[in-house]
């Protein structure tokens, strides 16, 4: 749980700095899973229950 909270949070500033006016809420999701799978982790909800 340690080693993914810290993929979380590197994450979690990665998206921060990201965001500014003009990007969509679409390009944020699909720059941090992008930045998730780098880092090692993965997006364990995307897809469940067929939820996009």
């Amino acid at each position: 749980m340690r080693e993914a909270g810290k993929i979380l949070a590197e994450m979690h500033e990665r998206v921060g700095e990201k965001i500014a006016p003009g990007i969509s809420t679409g390009e944020l999701d699909e720059f941090a899973e992008k930045t998730m799978r780098k880092l090692g982790g993965f997006p364990s909800m995307k897809g469940l229950y067929d939820f996009p």
